[in-house]
């Protein structure tokens, strides 16, 4: 009588042939393993670098990660039954790192010419590495192949074969064991999942990542890539998912095309065609010779798209084309949208995916937020929305800033520092009962004037950011698509690229028309340092100014944009002032100086 193991064994190996069309009908799947209803007794899971609790090995699941940063669960072809997972992020073992390997029973490649590895997963990457290991001796794992499974993958990203595209749960892995397994009889292949002081690929912290889960395991004695299989994957958007109609801007079309066949691929092109439901649509094809196998090209279209200047929503198609019949047609085509608004710019796509924030904030708190172009002038920034999460609603009662800077002319663009941004608006905001993900409105105050909305200029760059306490946490969505620039964090010192491309904060600001850019305050050309920052007692600011200025008066303001103290000075070309803050509440201020040539403001904090 058949057993239930065997039966489904031979019904994957059905599967396998069937999905892979004509270039796999010659392959025999010599084994298979879809984890049906608990971990396999003749599977073993080894803790080499661990804190010994039941989550540092890899464990059976129904249900998927359940760490605070948890990804989805795995979606493959046999998940009803159940699938391998380790969940680095309900482990975490920071700074020692983790090393769990899932070890296969011995299998026979005796007689065997070839011998390719195939599994479905779901992996997100935080300073951590995924590994196939290959070997015989089971009492000396550093021995064994190591096979990466995802190169080039960079911190917050997902994997698969095309890296950074979540979309592809699950994703399918093909790789090639035939040099360790070929012809080896008692051959074993493990899952490694790798965390330690070597694997760190953009972020701050090592044995705490997200999660790698497998599932549907077999070995083919052929190579399971289909012959012509093209992939169109990390679309450019426009500059912003929403833009102002008064802001209109030029979209400059782009993806990515991997060839992800066996063979090569002749006039291989790719169009864009843009659709919006006010009636404004556009298409562009570009066309390259030749994509050789294995290799990926990225495709910067010629023509350029103006939306019209209306309100609408814009859909933006990428569609991958060439000599050959594509066996897998179904990556040949990826969507994303983007929106002409009435006056919001929105950088995320409305769906929060996740919250995160640095695994180690280097001061009392962080900034998250996003950049913005403004092409046309005569317009203000008035409102400022974003989202928060805490662990037990602990925001609530707290307050946090948001800050709108603009970024100066940089002198050094291999650095990005504060004098490369000038402070110009604030908000304050306390949470009550808002939860985590909630969307918060607040009003933008111009530091320059106190009053309300924060004049823009023409072709002004724009930093619109959020001021966390280090328990805080930005609430983001993941985009499969390329901004430009995009998500800004600081943390003791910029960082222009965010936690990774992918990754969008909240963090969103709405325009309006101004009358007139007559009057306007100044900035005045002035250089303060402030210390100590922050301050509990006394602070003091070091003041050079370019000019002379017949009077100067220096100010200390606060998140209301109130006066609490204030001194004047005649004749001066610079100065060395100090204010006793030891009366001051905690929280964020402003030193503010003004001249006849104009305003300029630093930001400091009061902490007991």
């Amino acid at each position: 009588m058949m057993n239930f193991k065997t039966f489904t064994q031979l019904t994957l190996s059905l599967l396998f042939c069937l999905s892979l069309g004509n270039a796999a009908l010659a392959q025999n799947v010599f084994y298979t393993e879809d984890f049906a209803g608990g971990f396999p007794n003749d599977w073993t899971s080894v803790e080499v670098v661990g804190n010994g609790q039941p989550s540092s090995v890899w464990v059976y699941t129904t249900a998927g990660p359940t760490g605070p940063f948890a990804t989805a669960a795995l979606a493959s072809t046999t998940a009803g039954n159940g699938w391998m997972l380790f969940d680095s992020d309900t482990n975490c073992n920071h700074p020692e790192g983790q090393d769990a390997w899932l070890i296969s029973p011995a299998i026979d490649g005796s007689g065997l010419t070839e011998v390719w590895l195939q599994f479905e997963t779901y992996f997100r990457t935080f300073n951590d590495r995924p590994q196939i290991r290959v070997g015989t001796d089971l009492n000396d794992l550093s021995s064994w192949a190591t096979i990466e499974v995802f190169p080039g993958i960079s911190v917050n990203e997902f994997g698969g074969v095309i890296v950074g595209d979540e979309t592809l749960n699950p994703q399918t892995i093909n790789l090639n064991l035939t040099p360790y397994a070929a012809g080896v009889n008692g051959f074993h292949f493990a899952f490694q999942f790798l965390s330690d002081s070597s694997t760190g690929n953009g972020g701050n912290l090592t044995g705490c990542g997200y999660n790698w889960q497998v599932d549907d395991v077999a070995l083919l004695d052929s190579n399971p890539i289909p012959l012509h299989d093209l992939v169109v994957s990390r679309p450019r958007l426009a500059p912003n998912f929403a833009q102002p109609y008064t802001q209109v801007d030029t979209v400059r079309m782009a993806a990515r095309i991997d060839n992800l066949g066996q063979l090569n691929q002749t006039n291989v092109s790719i169009t864009a065609d843009i659709s919006g439901d006010n009636g404004d649509n556009f298409s562009t094809t570009e066309t390259t010779d030749l994509l050789e196998s294995d290799s990926a090209t990225l495709f910067l279209l010629d023509q350029t798209f103006v939306p019209n200047g209306t309100q609408g929503i814009y859909s933006l198609t990428y569609t991958v084309a060439a000599d050959s019949t594509d066996l897998q047609p179904s990556n040949n085509t990826i969507e994303t949208e983007f929106v002409i608004s009435e006056d919001l710019y929105q950088k995320d796509n409305g769906n929060f995916d996740f919250s995160t924030g640095p695994a180690e904030v280097d001061g009392e708190t962080w900034q998250v937020g996003n950049y913005y172009y403004v092409p046309n002038g005569g317009y203000e920034a008035y409102e400022a929305e974003f989202s928060i999460a805490s662990d037990n609603s602990s925001h609530q009662g707290q307050s946090v800033n948001v800050f709108l800077y603009e970024i100066n002319e940089d002198d050094d663009p291999a650095s990005f520092t504060d004098e490369d941004v000038e402070l110009l608006g604030f908000a304050t905001h306390t949470f009550t009962d808002e939860a985590n993900g909630d969307l918060v409105t607040v009003t933008l105050t111009d530091l320059l004037t106190a009053e309300e909305g924060v004049e823009l200029q023409e072709g002004g760059e724009y930093l619109l950011m959020v001021e966390y306490l280090p328990e805080m946490r930005g609430i983001f969505s993941d985009m499969p698509a390329d901004y430009d620039v995009a998500t800004v964090v600081n943390n003791n010192g910029w960082f222009l690229g965010g936690f990774t491309g992918d990754a969008i904060v909240v963090a969103r600001m709405r325009i309006r028309s101004v009358e007139s850019a007559v009057g306007n305050v100044q900035i005045a050309k002035a250089n303060i340092k402030l210390f100590p920052n922050p301050v509990t007692d006394y602070l003091t600011a070091n003041i050079e100014l370019e000019n002379a200025s017949k009077q100067m008066e220096v100010r200390v303001l606060n998140t209301n944009g109130q006066a609490v103290a204030t001194q004047s000075f005649d004749n001066t070309k610079g100065e060395t002032v100090r204010f006793d803050a030891r009366s001051f509440a905690t929280g964020t201020y402003f030193l503010q100086i003004r001249t006849e040539e104009g305003v300029k403001t630093e930001r400091f904090a009061v902490q007991r």
